[in-house]
């Protein structure tokens, strides 16, 4: 039996950077605005997707914004359009426009 020599080489397009200043969470957004349902346990806050009215999940520099009811969008839309270091608020014939894939969603997203 030989003694083998295993090298591994872990590559990524992403590289990892020190934030100086987190300009936007969008969650605090929505939870500001009254859109994020809390649940606690053992007295520490989780997020509780089902009872959200409208919930972030972000992307490298995009968040994806789900929003239950339809009748909402709007108000989120506008919520985030008036939010400093939003650039844009892409619906669906937005993305389409901008080429953009979102990966699935439930409800309707914006």
């Amino acid at each position: 039996m030989t003694d083998a020599v295993l090298a591994l080489l872990a590559e990524s397009v992403h590289s990892i950077e020190i934030l100086e200043e987190l300009s936007l969470r969008a969650q605090k957004v929505l939870r500001d605005a009254g859109h994020i349902g809390i649940k606690l346990d053992l007295g520490r806050e989780y997020l509780d997707t089902g009872r959200c009215r409208a919930f972030a999940v972000s992307d490298h520099q995009i968040a994806h914004v789900y929003v239950r009811d339809a009748g909402a969008i709007d108000d989120v839309r506008r919520l985030f359009e008036a939010t400093p270091g939003v650039d844009a608020v892409l619906d669906a014939e937005g993305k389409v426009e901008a080429e953009y894939t979102a990966p699935p969603t439930f409800g309707a997203g914006l």
